[in-house]
């Protein structure tokens, strides 16, 4: 069985910073990926999933009608994308789902 070397990039808790490659871990502080210490544990192993949220599903995706997927984010857009396509932003908000009876 392959284990992977221990360093910051693999541990529970490390947190990648979206600035550059360096990790947050809440024992240490800021450290580089490679990095490891004594409190090292394992995160487990996680696959990309394809549940990640779209904008289409999103609260401030406006839609001209309810059938296109092509639409205006309120908050960052004027330009129409396809937010069927478009992952979602960290200012998504769920959608409500309206039940017609």
């Amino acid at each position: 069985m392959y284990k992977a070397k221990r360093c910051c990039a693999n541990c529970v808790k490390g947190i990648a910073l979206t600035l550059n490659t360096d990790i947050l871990c809440r024992d240490k502080g800021v450290v580089s990926p490679d990095f490891e210490c004594s409190g090292h544990r394992y995160a487990p192993m996680t696959k990309e999933s394809s549940n990640t949220p779209k904008c289409l599903e999103c609260r401030f995706f406006v839609t001209k009608n309810s059938e296109s997927t092509l639409g205006v984010c309120k908050i960052f857009s004027v330009r129409q994308t396809d937010g069927s396509v478009k992952n979602a932003c960290s200012k998504f908000v769920k959608r409500d789902i309206k039940i017609v009876v």
